[in-house]
């Protein structure tokens, strides 16, 4: 079975609700440090959300149901499941930059704080780069736009550095509270831009990461591609979702 074939019965199972929805609900299980170990079956719904085309006037989907296609079928028995293992990182970890600290989240990817800023400290302050400046200005913005971005999530959640992962169930933890802390993934274009602005930056900051919605084909999005994961902040209209892969490195 091709890898792209494991999405098609979560497409079939979300097809009749709103996709927008579902990514803001996405964004927000990840969030939870419960879920720490549950990135893999996270993602592979945000793809398949992600593969669905706008429709006015669809129904939201209940938490009962988005339970079951986690924890029952397609997810929750699947191959997509076996590929999860535990978490080798804190949920949230502290990374120096200029103007920091910044609170990130560090994801499954083993000692991505680590990696970053080891690049990080190659590119700034090596000799090797010090005739690039348009790379490192590049790099610069890149980093800075994501940085303030998840460090403003983290605020949002009420997080601070260094909080562990608390992923001790086989299940998706739900909150009692999805749909009001749904609101934290969610940025209007004006917010977007005002954080950036503060932080000196323009929108055009974080154009590498943005995915405009419904633009990814199924037949691309292979669970070990990630494409979600490069590109993590679904844009639709004035309304930007962060499907809390706002991972350092892949």
């Amino acid at each position: 079975m091709k890898q792209s074939d494991l999405l098609l019965p979560v497409i079939d199972s979300i097809q009749p609700y709103d996709p927008i929805d579902l990514l803001a609900k996405v964004g927000t299980l990840l969030l939870c440090p419960e879920n720490a170990n549950h990135v893999i079956r996270l993602e592979a719904l945000a793809h398949a959300a992600s593969c669905l085309g706008f429709e006015e006037n669809k129904p939201i989907i209940t938490k009962h149901r988005l339970n079951l296609i986690f924890n029952e079928y397609p997810l929750g028995k699947s191959e997509i499941k076996s590929q999860e293992d535990p978490t080798p990182n804190p949920f949230t970890e502290s990374f120096t930059f200029f103007h920091g600290p910044y609170i990130v989240f560090p994801g499954i990817v083993i000692e991505a704080t680590f990696t970053l800023k080891h690049l990080c400290a190659a590119i700034f302050f090596g000799e090797k780069f010090n005739s690039l400046i348009a790379f490192r200005d590049e790099i610069y913005r890149m980093c800075k736009g994501i940085l303030t971005l998840s460090n403003e999530l983290a605020n949002r959640a009420g997080f601070t550095r260094n909080m562990p992962a608390k992923s001790d169930s086989s299940k998706v933890y739900f909150p009692n509270n999805l749909e009001l802390f749904k609101d934290t993934v969610i940025f209007s274009k004006e917010e977007l831009d005002y954080l950036l602005f503060s932080a000196g930056l323009k929108t055009t900051a974080l154009k590498e990461f943005i995915q405009p919605f419904g633009d990814i084909a199924i037949e691309v999005k292979i669970i070990r591609l990630r494409i979600v994961l490069y590109m993590p902040i679904q844009f639709l209209k004035l309304i930007i979702f962060l499907l809390l892969s706002i991972r350092l490195v892949y």
